[in-house]
């Protein structure tokens, strides 16, 4: 099986992304092209696909789903969902990032997905939570979310 992880990126580095991926010790490059790096890492592999903004492609797609996921988020706090809807809106690159098999406990491709997330001033997506860059919860699809002291 496989798992899949969306970032937000603010700042569209792709090249600090490949080198964020490539550095780690015991992974191995399979494939690297423009917007696409696979590699093998101990715990398996890891794909990372980018999206750039440009007319009728993938990225207004994924984006503007990621907009209205937030928007229909129910009962979140009027501030948490501005400013989450806002460090969305502000991504200049959207990355794919699969895994598989699915993550392992202390899993470094886990790790890698937010240290990336980091560099790209990036929000994570697991597909039902909106995480921050250093992988605390923001809010999930059904509402629930924590107090992040508001």
């Amino acid at each position: 099986m496989s798992e899949s992880m969306t970032i937000y990126c603010a700042l569209p580095d792709f090249e600090g992304v490949a080198q964020v991926v490539m550095s780690k010790p015991g992974w191995v490059l399979l494939r690297r092209e423009a917007a696409h790096i696979h590699l093998r890492s101990p715990e398996g592999e890891m794909s990372v696909n980018a999206l750039f903004p440009v007319v009728g492609g993938k990225f207004g797609r994924v984006y503007m789903g990621a907009l209205n996921a937030i928007r229909r988020i129910p009962g979140m706090d009027r501030s948490m969902r501005d400013q989450l809807y806002d460090d969305v809106k502000r991504a200049e690159m959207i990355l794919g990032c699969v895994v598989e098999p699915d993550f392992l406990e202390r899993d470094e491709r886990f790790d890698a997905i937010f240290e990336i997330a980091q560099l790209c001033r990036g929000v994570v997506f697991d597909g039902f939570t909106f995480l921050t860059d250093n992988g605390e919860v923001i809010a999930t699809l059904n509402g629930s979310a924590p107090d992040l002291g508001a």
